[in-house]
């Protein structure tokens, strides 16, 4: 909602039918430039594209490793990178001698 209210604030009154969209993606975001006035139907089409398009592309960790194969395996319901969780097992070790 902080991003509805600092729409307002800064760029004027939310059109009727319409939500305040996040050009960027990421929900917690309220840079105004980022944020754009659509129509709710337009909005929902938008998402239901981009998760389509993001099925058809290999899920990556956020350090670009594939999440699939031996190098994925699942901890909580999520995905987990074994590459990345290496290289912090690593990194702890040699931090801790």
């Amino acid at each position: 909602m902080a991003h509805r209210f600092i729409y307002e604030k800064l760029v004027g009154p939310i059109p009727t039918g319409f939500v305040v969209d996040h050009m960027c993606r990421n929900r917690a975001c309220v840079n105004v430039l980022h944020l754009k006035a659509v129509p709710r139907k337009d909005n929902s089409h938008r998402e239901t594209r981009e998760r389509k398009e993001k099925l058809k592309q290999p899920s990556l960790c956020r350090r670009g490793h594939t999440l699939s194969g031996k190098n994925a395996y699942l901890f909580g319901g999520m995905k987990v990178c074994r590459a990345c969780r290496n290289r912090n097992n690593k990194n702890q070790a040699s931090s801790n001698s």
